[in-house]
């Protein structure tokens, strides 16, 4: 970085410390902060998620202000801010040119996007394990005929849920396609569940006795009505919620906002935002809580 025309250390992604606003009136100063374009990303990016984190789990998720409106104010704040950067020391890339109000607003933009996508899973309605105010969130996008996905729920599920109890929560979403339709009628059988208070028993039920996908509707019904007679559900009216395909919607919608934020296989995972691929090992998981734990922290019992 050049100061006055002298050298200076340059600064990095991890030392945001230098860009932080001065007082409430700042005065301009003759220094001049030429900035690479990772660094400038950083910086918008780390105002969107501190003003998105406070907006949007009140937000959206209580019905409060619409999506339009939220960007409008986060966009906004951030502007707001970048301009006190700016007058506390103009910024420009290390070209030589300055940056303009429309290239912020899109840097905004494409980390708005990022940070409402990852913030969605925290106000779905789907079925969760722990506390609901956990720091670490943990969505999982499952087929119950997805042989992978049982090697995680037989290997991996129990041992997170035992050893970060109190630090996780741990959301089950849909994405059936190994199995075909019977996929499709084995998610929307266990919603069926959750109405009597079971999702978590019949899922059990349903990645203990994995099937094949080869039966034809009719039999794949009575398998999914015995197992809620197994559980000792009113099993009536888990007919008539399956019959009725009352959580198709609920299936599908899964499955798609699962598609657009790049699921292409199962099991597939966001922890707190983070991508992880495929039934990896317990070690992967906890690597990557615990790294978020420090990052929070957050210290864990051992």
């Amino acid at each position: 970085m050049v100061i006055d025309g002298k050298e200076q250390e340059s600064t990095t992604a991890h030392e945001p410390e230098a860009f932080i606003a001065g007082p409430e009136t700042p005065q301009r100063s003759d220094e001049v902060f030429r900035l690479s374009r990772e660094v400038v990303n950083y910086i918008l990016v780390g105002l969107v998620f501190l003003v998105a984190g406070a907006l949007l789990g009140v937000s959206l998720g209580d019905g409060g202000i619409d999506e339009r409106t939220l960007r409008g104010v986060v966009q906004d704040v951030v502007s707001a801010e970048f301009a006190q950067l700016e007058i506390a020391a103009p910024i420009v890339m290390e070209s030589g040119d300055s940056i303009d109000q429309a290239e912020v607003d899109a840097l905004v933009n494409r980390a708005l996007d990022d940070a409402m996508r990852q913030q969605r899973y925290l106000i779905s309605d789907d079925p969760y394990l722990g506390p609901s105010d956990a720091p670490i969130v943990v969505v999982e996008f499952s087929d119950f005929f997805c042989s992978f996905c049982g090697r995680h729920y037989r290997e991996t599920l129990q041992p997170l849920l035992e050893n970060y109890d109190g630090h996780i929560r741990y959301i089950y979403r849909d994405f059936p396609g190994v199995g075909g339709q019977n996929a499709v009628q084995a998610a929307q059988a266990a919603h069926c569940a959750d109405d009597q208070g079971s999702f978590w028993e019949y899922h059990g039920l349903l990645f203990d006795n994995q099937m094949s996908p080869g039966r034809d509707a009719d039999a794949m019904n009575d398998v999914l009505i015995g197992f809620a007679d197994e559980l000792g559900l009113d099993t009536e009216t888990f007919t008539t919620c399956l019959e009725s395909e009352k959580y198709l919607n609920n299936v599908i919608q899964d499955a798609s906002e699962a598609q657009a934020n790049g699921v292409r296989g199962t099991p597939s995972f966001f922890i707190n935002g983070t991508f992880v691929s495929g039934a990896q090992p317990y070690d992967v998981f906890a690597n990557i809580i615990d790294t978020e734990l420090d990052r929070l922290g957050i210290e864990r019992e051992s």
